[in-house]
């Protein structure tokens, strides 16, 4: 199992560890200057201005569909870019976040990798841990549902995003969701 994440503190360190006890090979996507918080064993890959520019069309059709700005060069950019290289090569995208208030999209960066594979996969295996209700759910059709995500094992590329943000539960529905 292939695994991609953002490294960087909160949910994307801890996903990344729970992949490595499970022996996965865990890819970072990372950029010139990004901070990172990284497990030992984990492949950073660095993603150049050329590459991260080459997500700029597709960020474009999310920031629309988000109904939120195009961001302003800096940091903020190269992080939802990088989101974009972490999702698009992906069979399955695991996220722990919230969903906003329309209960359809899920709030912050993660919800531009979410996006994603709602807009460019046709069948997308989306599944979100919800933080708001601690409890997990899957994407079918045009809604969610709470489902019960499938091992990550069942898919042979996985994308693991989240929230900077995590709970003690979300990190033990991470744990668990790998045993």
């Amino acid at each position: 199992m292939r695994v991609f994440s953002g490294g960087a503190i909160g949910a994307d360190y801890e996903w990344s560890l729970a992949a490595l006890e499970y022996g996965a090979k865990v890819e970072i996507m990372s950029f010139k200057h990004h901070i990172r918080s990284v497990p030992a064993g984990c492949i950073i890959r660095e993603l150049s201005e050329s590459q991260l520019s080459s997500a700029n069309e597709v960020l474009m059709a999310i920031c629309i569909r988000l109904n939120r700005t195009f961001p302003r060069p800096g940091s903020t950019l190269n992080l939802l870019r990088r989101n974009i290289h972490i999702v698009q090569h992906a069979d399955a995208v695991y996220a722990i976040g919230k969903l906003m208030s329309d209960k359809r999209r899920v709030d912050g960066g993660t919800g531009y990798g979410c996006e994603y594979m709602k807009i460019f996969k046709p069948t997308p295996n989306l599944f979100l841990f919800e933080t708001e209700q601690n409890e997990w759910i899957t994407f079918r059709g045009e809604t969610w549902v709470v489902e019960a995500p499938p091992h990550p094992s069942t898919f042979e590329c996985i994308a693991l995003i989240g929230s900077r943000d995590i709970s003690e539960r979300g990190k033990v529905e991470i744990k668990e969701l790998f045993k």
